[in-house]
């Protein structure tokens, strides 16, 4: 885990510290731990949706990226990252946002309101 007392040690030791580079490929033979319960910050318009924080993995390492509100975008869909068991391991699958007309039988989400969860995991109302 990073924190501010390492880095001073380390720079103060004349060694950089390297960014933390997320692969948004990543696979691991274990499983992410479990999802943290988050304070979702308070909303700063009726044009955004909370994105849920999810692990990420870099190094062979899992750290916690926290939620964050995203811009909606008009005639899609957020589908939010998150692990999936594929092989006997685990691959994560990016955030990522989703064209309505190029979803088959279009997702069940498309009209519900801000933050409210399908059926689906992951997907939540554009707007």
């Amino acid at each position: 885990m990073f924190t501010p007392r390492l880095s001073i040690a380390a720079m103060l030791a004349g060694v950089r510290p390297r960014p933390i580079v997320v692969n948004p490929n990543a696979r691991s033979k274990n499983p992410p731990p479990p999802v943290r319960d988050e304070l979702q910050q308070p909303r700063i318009s009726d044009e955004v949706l909370w994105s849920p924080g999810y692990w990420a993995h870099s190094q062979g390492m899992f750290f916690w990226m926290d939620g964050h509100w995203e811009l909606s975008r008009p005639d899609q869909t957020y589908v939010a990252a998150g692990w999936e068991e594929v092989n006997g391991g685990w691959s994560f699958r990016a955030a990522r946002w989703l064209a309505l007309d190029a979803i088959p039988g279009r997702l069940a989400s498309a009209g519900l309101p801000p933050g409210k969860k399908s059926s689906k995991p992951g997907v939540t109302g554009n707007r």
